[in-house]
């Protein structure tokens, strides 16, 4: 669905959604803190697997925007506050 459809047929949740990110949650779970805990695992990941001489190698990540966004504030040290 896209966000026109969500906002007619859930307004209630998707105002929540816009208003407060952090604060919002589906089934118990809070989609922007666990997207940022998930961050910072594949980032230490990543980390793991940058070579000691960093002209030796290059790794690409290819990723969603959401993640991306994520990991990126990860890298910067930036915590789930950063968000948008």
């Amino acid at each position: 669905r896209n966000k026109a459809d969500l906002r007619r047929e859930r307004p209630d949740e998707y105002e929540a959604w816009k208003g407060q990110p952090l604060l919002f949650s589906v089934s118990g779970k809070k989609p922007i803190v666990d997207l940022w805990a998930r961050a910072r695992n594949v980032w230490r990941e990543i980390h793991s697997q940058v070579p000691e001489d960093p002209s030796s190698g290059t790794i690409l990540v290819v990723c969603h925007s959401g993640i991306g966004q994520a990991l990126l504030s990860t890298a910067l040290g930036e915590d789930e506050r950063s968000f948008r």
